[in-house]
């Protein structure tokens, strides 16, 4: 695969650091509704924080980690699955990136993102 246009490398990082603020907001007021659960014992609450926290930590690396114009296209792929681009975000992008986005929403999941960006790490 490609590296992004130029266009499009500009606002990839431009838009990391406020997706990450929002990647993270999100998590966060999920961990606070979680041990606001008076129903559920403190280490049962305690356990779910930590195994959430984890899964979390993995998604922020995956998707904000290592960022080079050759993994770009496939960060953006995520922050796209992952509901953190809203439409003005989208409409930074070049028209040939809202396509490929468009596209690949259509016939790629998740799990292959994955795969082929540890592909690309070799």
């Amino acid at each position: 695969m490609t590296s992004v246009l130029e266009p499009d490398w500009q606002t990839f990082k431009k838009l990391h650091s406020i997706l990450l603020d929002r990647f993270c907001v999100r998590h966060l007021e999920q961990i606070d509704e979680l041990l606001g659960q008076p129903n559920l014992p403190p280490l049962e609450r305690f356990q779910q924080v930590t195994q959430m926290v984890a899964e979390q930590m993995q998604e922020t690396q995956f998707m904000f980690d290592d960022m080079r114009r050759s993994t770009a296209r496939f960060k953006i792929y995520a922050w796209y699955r992952a509901g953190l681009l809203g439409e003005a975000d989208l409409a930074e992008f070049t028209q040939e990136m809202q396509e490929h986005l468009d596209e690949w929403s259509q016939t790629m999941d998740f799990e292959d993102v994955e795969s082929e960006d540890e592909v690309g790490k070799e």
